[in-house]
């Protein structure tokens, strides 16, 4: 876009679907609205947190963009820090 790279509703969506093999189910938590990955912060740590809780015996893949990956890692590690 103009406005160089933005969320793009139902890309990565897209993208995991046809790379999911057959008999595989999966449970996805899309923020509303988009949130650009340089936008990220302790208000969506807690949401993603929130989101593992309400599944606790579901494995998580968190899929972000690269500029705050390592903050979200970071936050994530700490708040599950002994589980």
């Amino acid at each position: 876009s103009e406005e160089g790279l933005t969320p793009q509703k139902g890309l990565v969506e897209a993208a995991v679907a046809e790379r999911l093999p057959d008999g595989i189910e999966l449970h996805q938590h899309i923020f509303s609205p988009l949130v650009d990955s340089s936008n990220l912060g302790p208000e969506h740590w807690n949401e993603i947190l929130d989101v593992m809780d309400a599944h606790p015996d579901c494995p998580v893949l968190v899929i972000q963009g690269t500029d705050t990956m390592a903050f979200t890692g970071a936050a994530l590690s700490q708040a599950l820090h002994g589980l």
